[in-house]
């Protein structure tokens, strides 16, 4: 069931960040030719991009990089550790990952309710309100946690159910 739920939001979030992306190209495209070809850019393309776009297209995406199994690993000693302590090793790793990203939830969620809460707006000549943007990252650092989770409960499973119990 939590994998089930998990993987909608997941594919809403990929929509969002696919959308996001085909947006950023076109935003840009059309700056840089309205700049160079009617020397007129779009106001804002820069710091939308940077305070949007950008996030929505990493942090919606994470918890699907995740299980599609896409993150930087370390992988070039694994060959010579056994796959007992293998498997020790990815669930003391996913421990750390589980305590670092919900940390960063915790963190951003507070950073993200005072951006709310003073209306918080861009530098900028558009003024867009930034909470919305805010909020994206604990929203997919929250899902990220639930996969690191569900991971982890698996790999425990499978720890378990070798012979091996854990103490």
């Amino acid at each position: 069931m939590l994998d089930r739920g998990c993987t909608l939001v997941e594919s809403v979030f990929v929509a969002v960040s696919g959308a996001s992306l085909i947006l950023m190209m076109v935003w840009i495209t059309a700056d840089a030719s309205g700049r160079y070809l009617f020397d007129h850019p779009i106001s804002g393309t820069y710091e939308f991009s940077e305070e949007y776009l950008m996030v929505m297209l990493i942090f919606l995406t994470l918890s699907f990089t995740y299980v599609q199994g896409g993150h930087v690993r370390v992988t070039v000693c694994l060959q010579f550790i056994p796959k007992a302590v293998q498997r020790w090793i990815s669930i003391f790793n996913g421990i750390l990952g589980l305590i670092f990203f919900i940390l960063i939830v915790v963190a951003s969620w507070g950073v993200a309710m005072r951006a709310l809460k003073m209306s918080v707006v861009s530098n900028n000549i558009l003024q867009y309100p930034l909470a919305p943007s805010f909020f994206m990252v604990p929203i997919g650092s929250a899902l990220l946690s639930l996969r690191i989770f569900q991971s982890l409960l698996g790999d425990i499973w499978i720890k378990k159910h070798q012979g091996h119990e854990i103490k």
